[in-house]
């Protein structure tokens, strides 16, 4: 959870989405790449930092995951869910101390950080509010033309109703990407068992050729590149703050 960039990250965001301005939707990741000989240390470290965030009464929710596939295998991201913008000026942990504790605890062990916030777009989603513990969530990032961003974002209007159709108990998100990176939308498909999660990527890969024409061309007009990893939910490095699930 690296509270070290957060500040600048706040600083420059300068789209403030109206879905954000309606709900809890805005979500803080943070990534960083553990070497494997240091994994017991951060695991070690990064628990204690959990703990000392109890102790202090931290608000916040903590949701932890570990990259499975792709370039960054290893890395572990964390992320804050279901925030409004103004929780990020309001945050009931003091940041100093905070950092201290990171340096004490677990920040040694890592390289590389990295972070983003995403704000969830719920009307285009098909979710349940704790979607993000699903065991397996397989992360889609789509790199989308700056000037073709409005284009994409009407062409998930026509998507989602499809996927839905597709399957309707499945669960997926999108998210439009604030500032950070990597990927200005990503889509996170997710399943509690590698089963599952084979019927739904099956699923999602047939959605696509059933748009129309028209769309598909818009789709391969907007999208420069795509990429994709599978993050495996960390129950043992996660923590909820006031719902203290």
């Amino acid at each position: 959870m690296n509270r070290l960039i957060i500040g600048l990250l706040v600083f420059f965001i300068i789209n403030f989405d109206s879905e954000a301005q309606n709900g809890k939707t805005v979500f803080a990741f943070y990534e960083y790449k553990v070497e494997g000989y240091q994994l017991t240390n951060f695991i070690n470290g990064y628990k204690r930092d959990l703990e000392w965030h109890a102790e202090k009464n931290d608000s916040w929710d903590w949701v932890g995951w570990f990259v499975m596939t792709g370039d960054r295998r290893g890395n572990f991201i964390d992320a804050t869910p279901n925030h409004l913008w103004k929780d990020f000026d309001e945050w009931n942990i003091n940041g100093a101390e905070n950092l201290k504790h990171n340096i004490i605890h677990w920040l040694p062990y890592v390289s590389d950080p990295n972070g983003s916030f995403r704000v969830l777009l719920s009307k285009l989603s098909n979710i349940g509010p704790d979607w993000y513990k699903s065991k397996l969530l397989k992360v889609i990032y789509f790199d989308v033309y700056s000037d073709r961003v409005v284009q994409f974002s009407e062409l998930l209007n026509e998507i989602t109703p499809i996927m839905e159709k597709q399957q309707p108990n499945a669960t997926f998100a999108w998210m439009r990407t604030s500032t950070g990176g990597p990927g200005n939308y990503v889509l996170f498909l997710c399943a509690n068992s590698y089963e599952e999660l084979g019927v739904i990527e099956t699923n999602f890969s047939e959605s696509l050729p059933k748009l129309k024409e028209q769309s598909i061309n818009t789709y391969k007009l907007c999208v420069k590149s795509t990429f994709e990893e599978l993050w495996s939910y960390n129950a043992y490095l996660s923590q909820y703050g006031e719902n203290g699930k």
